[in-house]
């Protein structure tokens, strides 16, 4: 299970029962969009700790430090109080190094937010919100502890990246330089297509590698020629001034491909699954400018067949 760690910059507090001090604090806010984490925001689902504060003994640490320990659910030092919209937490401090600091600094408002530590039971959703960002929901997760802390800050977005990246069977580096350049609303938008559609995708995306018995010419010609004219069939519809700058250019780049590649099998005579006049059998009249027009042979320096 992958670890995660995320914060809420709302600023604990603490009172005096009798002689006991105790910390109190918002963990998790439920439906607040987080900032951008790096190419996606978050949100918790409502509920999405209900389960596990019922069953792990989660724990309160000082800071994120383990060896800083302020209590725990089984014991009942850490309490927790669920509703639609936020998970509270009550911590009892003890008297000893970590719980007298506690208390200082929060006296003090030193400490400025509230971090949990947690792991997915299932899957977040992946979508996009009315404004195009990629938005993670969380439905269920782990919880392992919460803290106290003196600087919110979401500084482990690695974490959801690997997350995306294993559920989708993506290589991490991939993931990580769309989420960095802007584009891991594409990958989102993968999940929201056919399955036909997803494995043309990923197949233009990632081709798997052949072997030198594989090398063909002419089946790595069509492979090439099939592989460009299902790229160009993803934007036929698309109008490509609403799309920025570069996209524009890329898509223009793939489709002038297409276009080459596709003379090049003509002049060649290789069989295009995709122009039904060249299929095996099929009268050539129409393409040509005479009864006497002759196929033209193979070109030098490139494949015969």
């Amino acid at each position: 299970m992958i670890i995660e760690s995320r914060s809420l910059a709302e600023a604990p507090e603490f009172r005096a029962e009798g002689k006991q001090l105790v910390a109190t604090g918002v963990a998790i806010r439920y439906n607040a969009l987080s900032k951008d984490l790096g190419g996606f925001i978050e949100r918790c689902l409502p509920g999405c700790a209900t389960k596990t504060i019922a069953e792990r003994d989660v724990r309160a640490v000082f800071n994120h430090d383990e060896s800083a320990y302020l209590g725990r659910r089984s014991n009942n030092t850490l309490r927790f109080a669920n509703d639609e919209t936020a998970l509270r937490y009550d911590v009892d401090l003890p008297d000893t190094a970590a719980g007298r600091e506690t208390a200082y600094l929060l006296e003090r408002r030193d400490l400025k937010g509230s971090s949990f530590r947690f792991g997915l039971v299932q899957k977040p959703q992946w979508s996009k919100t009315d404004s195009g960002q990629v938005l993670r929901s969380l439905p269920e997760i782990a919880l392992f502890h919460v803290s106290p802390v003196f600087t919110p800050a979401y500084d482990d977005t690695e974490a959801a990246l690997r997350s995306f990246a294993e559920e989708r069977g993506l290589a991490y580096d991939e993931v990580r330089e769309a989420a960095e350049g802007g584009q891991l609303v594409e990958l989102v938008d993968i999940e929201h297509r056919t399955e036909p559609t997803k494995r043309r995708l990923h197949a233009v995306g990632a081709p798997a590698k052949r072997s030198d018995s594989d090398a063909d010419p002419v089946a790595l010609a069509q492979a090439v020629d099939a592989a460009l004219d299902e790229a160009t069939d993803l934007w036929a519809d698309v109008d490509v001034t609403t799309l920025p700058p570069e996209v524009a250019q890329a898509i223009a780049l793939v489709t002038a491909a297409e276009t080459t590649v596709d003379q090049l099998l003509d002049v060649l005579g290789i069989y295009d699954a995709d122009d039904d006049d060249d299929a095996p059998g099929q009268s050539d009249s129409d393409d040509v400018d005479s009864p006497d027009s002759a196929p033209m042979g193979p070109m030098p320096g490139y494949l015969t067949v």
